[in-house]
């Protein structure tokens, strides 16, 4: 929604009569890497969501007749959260909750204990969520491998519930021991949910409102890209060494 202005009246915008408390809606900046296939994405109060974004390009799909379309955007976690798990010596909690699993299976996204879990929810026709915890014996360990598989698995899974708030979402949480500096084991817990790549840029909003303030955006989308640059070449690369394995 623009700003009233006039035209022939060069720059003299106007304000827009708003009552108190009311505000524009501003648009999303988007930046796309196809080298790692990651969409880095302004969020705001009224902007676009990740959810919206694929029912558009669902619906596009329909109207155009494409038979066999599916796309997803699932949050980027932070690379100190595969590192912990991967430094953890003993892996003794965990829980996890989980968003339409059976859409693991249609989509055929999981594999080993995480789709073995999607079977049982297909076949008790628990399609809206389900939510197991595992724990491990005290001096035993729950398989590292397994438990980097169902990370993997986590990152690749579309949560439109997540943005109906925390309890109504995905969430992944895990806890082990680690060594401290005297080799002593030391419990640590990983909260996949909480633990996703998340950056901000700050825009100053004028009194008066005489533009959508593209190139402000477009260059706080940019710095974003270029902190997040080594971590998110990190992150992916970890992702893709252990699909192949």
């Amino acid at each position: 929604m623009p700003p009233a202005h006039k035209p022939g009246n060069g720059d003299d915008y106007t304000a827009l009569p708003l009552d108190d408390g009311q505000g524009l809606a501003y648009p999303n900046v988007f930046l796309y890497d196809p080298q790692f296939k990651v969409l880095y994405l302004e969020t705001n109060r009224m902007g676009v969501s990740p959810s919206k974004i694929c029912a558009y390009f669902e619906a596009r799909a329909i109207r155009d007749s494409i038979p066999t379309f599916w796309i997803e955007i699932s949050p980027l976690l932070k690379k100190e959260a595969y590192e912990r798990v991967e430094n953890m010596v003993r892996i003794k909690y965990v829980n996890l909750k989980l968003a339409k699993p059976t859409g693991l299976l249609r989509n055929n996204l999981s594999k080993g204990s995480l789709r073995g879990l999607a079977s049982i929810s297909d076949q008790l026709n628990a399609d809206k969520y389900m939510q197991c915890s595992f724990t491990a014996d005290k001096v035993k360990s729950l398989k590292k491998g397994e438990i980097l598989n169902i990370i993997d698995s986590f990152g690749r899974i579309h949560s439109e519930a997540t943005e109906l708030g925390r309890e109504k979402g995905n969430k992944l949480i895990i806890k082990g021991n680690i060594l401290d500096e005297d080799g002593a084991e030391i419990e640590d817990v990983v909260d996949f949910l909480l633990n996703k790549i998340d950056f901000r840029f700050s825009i100053e909003e004028p009194i008066i409102a005489s533009n959508l303030q593209f190139m402000d955006r477009k260059n706080g989308i940019n710095t974003v890209y270029m902190k997040l640059y080594k971590e998110v070449s990190t992150v992916v690369d970890s992702i893709q060494r252990l699909r192949k394995e």
